[in-house]
């Protein structure tokens, strides 16, 4: 991470989990970068930490608990089916966090 930060035309990082936010975050603060003036920050997963550290840092709402309902409700679906169901995608909508982490866009 430390050889990415360094690359200064880098000015966000989009993480796919907190806890790898988390240990950024930390070392992005050492590197003495401004947030969000100079490195913007977002996380996919909508956890708890996120919310607790300082910049707060926006998050993508993936909403599991609605994806697992639907997974089952195909699944259950599929096993109950008479015939053979063809194969389906479901397209789910995430929410945006806004928190600190990025500039706000007006």
């Amino acid at each position: 991470m430390k050889i990415v930060l360094a690359d200064k035309t880098i000015d966000g990082l989009l993480y796919v989990e907190e806890s790898s936010a988390m240990l950024s975050l930390d070392l992005i603060k050492k590197m003495q970068y401004k947030i969000p003036d100079e490195m913007a920050m977002i996380c996919f997963t909508n956890g708890k930490l996120p919310q607790h550290v300082t910049p707060t840092i926006i998050t993508i709402g993936q909403h599991g608990n609605f994806i697992g309902e639907m997974a089952i409700k195909m699944l259950v679906d599929r096993l109950e089916s008479k015939t053979e169901l063809e194969f389906s995608t479901k397209i789910i909508k995430t929410s945006l966090i806004q928190r600190q982490s990025t500039a706000q866009v007006q």
